[in-house]
């Protein structure tokens, strides 16, 4: 039987969820290779925000990017734990 290559996409992520929950009990942290990300929807001071697909539950969500070189910078690591505190 030929499987589509959502099949395969979907049957990868439920492997890893899989793993994750024998090795670590817990669920694994989500990533880009579980979201489809599509258009932008805007930028802010530290990154952009594009709408996205979670390929596993077909729901719409926003995903926000951070750029790598503020991320590097001390100055902006407080600003950013603060927004993701606050994004919890």
């Amino acid at each position: 039987m030929q499987r589509s290559p959502r099949m395969i996409e979907i049957w990868k992520i439920k492997k890893d969820i899989k793993v994750a929950f024998k090795r670590d009990l817990c669920a694994p942290h989500p990533n880009c290779e579980y979201y489809k990300i599509g258009r932008l929807l805007g930028r802010g001071s530290f990154g952009k925000v594009n709408l996205a697909l979670h390929k596993l539950s077909r729901k719409i969500v926003a995903v926000k990017s951070i750029n790598k070189v503020l991320y590097a910078e001390e100055e902006f690591q407080k600003k950013i734990n603060n927004e993701h505190n606050i994004l919890k």
